[in-house]
């Protein structure tokens, strides 16, 4: 079995689990990004390479809930990264705006938007 389909794969629906969200089998076994949209979640995903190590890379959201961004290795090693906030403390708008569109724009030159 390929390794990413393995952990990798395993990883990403257990995060999923609760709505019964898979990724594609042909998305992984030919590295492609793509979408889903399913149980209210729309989820844009991509694959890479960092170091010599595979990842899948995420960006989600569902509207019960904030816009999530992670990372998973090919151990099954999950990290957080940087999405849009969808509130901010008053006194620190400027916070908010500076950290949204550095996220935006993250997401966009990924194409992860």
């Amino acid at each position: 079995m390929d390794r990413l389909l393995g952990k990798l794969q395993d990883t990403f629906e257990e995060y999923f689990s609760h709505w019964d969200i898979h990724l594609p089998k042909r998305d992984v076994i030919e590295r492609r990004r793509g979408s889903i949209h399913k149980a209210g979640w729309f989820i844009n995903y991509l694959f890479g390479e960092e170091g010599g190590v595979e990842y899948l890379e995420f960006y989600c959201g569902h509207r019960m809930t904030n816009d999530r961004h992670h990372k998973i290795f090919e151990s099954g090693e999950i990290i957080s990264l940087d999405a849009p906030l969808d509130s901010y403390i008053v006194g620190h708008e400027e916070e908010y705006q500076r950290h949204n569109e550095k996220a935006y724009k993250e997401l966009h030159d990924k194409g992860l938007l």
